[in-house]
C-alpha cells in the first residue's frame, strides 16, 4: 500500500545528468537536515566527500597517572556516491553508498557510513540500509556545526554518551558506562515525511545486533523538526529494546531549539536518558546552551553542557555528573574549505568517568573525577 501511494505522488522533477552539484553541496555542508530526499530530484549520480584532518593535543588522568598525546587525526572524513532515477508517475529511486575514510593514515571502511536504497515521492521517502537515527541528525541545531560537529570538539561526548566505538561495543570505563544512543544503525528501515510547511517527521526501525531467528534486539526512533530560516526546533526520541541484554531497555528524549538574530545564533538543548541494569534503572538529565557568532569571514562557537547525576548498578550513588565547555573559531577560506581551532574541557565529578566523544584517548579510560582537556587546529575541505 505504501509503495502504491508513493507511485501515485506527482512530484515536480528536475532532470539532471552526470554529477549533481546540488547533491554535493547539500551533503557536504554538515547541516543537520541537508541529506533529506527533497534536496535533489531527477536522474543523477553525485560523487561527494569530506577530508577533515587536525593536529590536536589531549590530556587526562588514567590509572593514576597523567596521560597526554599530540596527534594527527581524521574527523569523519568520507567518500560517497549518491544518485536517483525518475521512475515515472511521481516515483523516484534513490541510493547512497558512503564509506569511512581515515585521511590521516590512509585506511577506511567501505560503505560503513550511511548506505541505503529507497523510493520517494510526494508522500515521502522510505529507505533501507545502514543509517543514522533521527536523534543524531539534529545535533547541528545545538552542536558545533561550524567545524562539522565532529573531532574532539564534538558535543556528543556527554549528551549522547558517544564513545566513538562501533555500535554495540562496550562502554565500560568510558562515559560513565551509560549506553550510546546516536550510533549509525545497521539493518534499518527509515521513513522521511515530506515537508509540511516548515515541519517534517522522521521515523526509523533497526535491528543493530543482527537478524537471527527468535527474539532480536531492536531500536525505534523518531523526530519532529521545524525550520523556518530564523528558528530551528526539534523533538527526538530513541528506544533500544534489549540491545545490551534481554529485558534491558534504554530510552532517551531530546528537545532543542535555536534562533538567529542578525549575525548570532543561540540554541538550547535538554535531554533525558534512562537505562535498565541488573541493579535497577539509571536516569540522567542533560542540558546545554550554545552561541554561534559570525565574525568576519568566520564563526566563533561557545558551548556549555551539564550532565546530571546518575548511577550505574549503584542506586543512590552521587557525584556521577560532569560538565563540558568548548570554544572554537572556524575561518572559511572558501565555501568548501575552512580552517578551525578550538579548546574543549570536560570536568568529571568524583565518581564520573566521561571521555571525549570523538578521537578520545583509546585504551586510557579516564579516572573517576579526572578532567579531560584538548586543543585542536584543523583543516576541512568539502567536495
Amino acid at each position: 500500500m505504501f509503495f502504491w501511494l508513493l507511485a501515485r505522488g506527482g512530484i515536480l522533477k528536475r532532470k539532471i545528468s552526470g554529477i549533481s552539484l546540488a547533491a554535493i553541496g547539500c551533503l557536504s555542508s554538515g547541516t543537520a537536515y541537508a541529506d533529506r530526499y527533497e534536496e535533489s530530484t531527477g536522474n543523477y549520480t553525485a560523487l561527494y566527500g569530506i577530508v577533515n584532518d587536525d593536529i590536536d593535543y589531549v590530556e587526562t588522568t588514567s590509572n593514576g597517572r597523567r596521560v597526554a598525546a599530540t596527534r594527527l587525526n581524521s574527523n569523519s572524513s568520507r567518500f560517497g556516491v549518491r544518485g536517483g532515477e525518475d521512475l515515472g508517475g511521481g516515483l523516484s529511486a534513490i541510493f547512497q553508498i558512503e564509506s569511512k575514510v581515515n585521511a590521516s593514515n590512509g585506511t577506511g571502511a567501505f560503505a560503513a557510513r550511511e548506505t541505503f536504497v529507497g523510493l520517494r515521492s510526494d508522500f515521502g521517502a522510505i529507505k533501507l540500509g545502514n543509517m543514522d537515527p533521527p536523534i543524531d541528525e539534529i545535533k547541528g541545531f545545538y552542536g558545533n556545526a561550524a567545524t562539522g560537529v565532529t573531532s574532539i570538539l564534538s558535543t556528543q561526548a556527554i549528551i549522547n554518551n558517544n564513545s566513538g566505538d562501533a555500535y554495540g561495543g562496550s562502554n565500560a570505563g568510558i562515559n560513565n558506562g551509560l549506553p550510546t544512543m546516536n550510533d549509525t544503525m545497521p539493518n534499518a528501515i527509515k521513513y522521511e515525511s515530506p515537508k509540511l510547511g516548515n515541519a517534517y517527521v522522521d521515523i526509523m526501525y533497526a535491528r543493530p545486533k543482527g537478524q537471527n531467528p527468535g527474539f532480536v534486539p531492536y531500536n525505534v526512533g523518531g523526530d519532529i523538526v521545524y525550520v523556518d530560516g530564523r528558528i530551528k526546533a526539534a523533538l527526538a526520541t530513541q528506544r533500544n529494546f534489549s540491545v545490551r541484554g534481554e529485558g534491558l531497555d534504554d530510552t532517551t528524549y531530546l528537545l532543542t531549539g535555536g534562533i538567529t538574530l542578525g549575525h548570532t545564533y543561540a540554541a538550547l538543548v535538554f535531554s533525558t536518558l534512562s537505562a535498565d541494569y541488573a541493579g535497577g534503572t539509571v536516569k540522567r538529565n542533560f542540558w546545554g546552551a550554545s552561541v554561534t557568532q559570525t565574525i568576519g569571514a568566520g564563526k566563533a562557537y561557545a558551548f556549555y553542557g551539564r550532565a546530571g547525576n546518575g548511577s550505574l548498578d549503584k542506586p543512590g550513588a552521587s557525584q556521577t555528573g560532569a560538565s563540558m565547555f568548548e570554544l572554537s573559531y572556524t575561518y572559511y577560506l572558501s565555501k568548501r574549505t575552512s580552517l578551525y581551532t578550538g579548546f574543549v574541557r570536560i570536568n568529571n565529578e568524583a565518581n564520573a568517568t566521561y571521555q571525549l566523544g570523538v578521537n578520545g584517548l583509546k585504551g586510557n579510560p579516564t579516572d573517576a573525577g579526572a578532567g579531560v582537556s584538548g586543543f585542536i587546529v584543523g583543516l576541512k575541505h568539502n567536495f
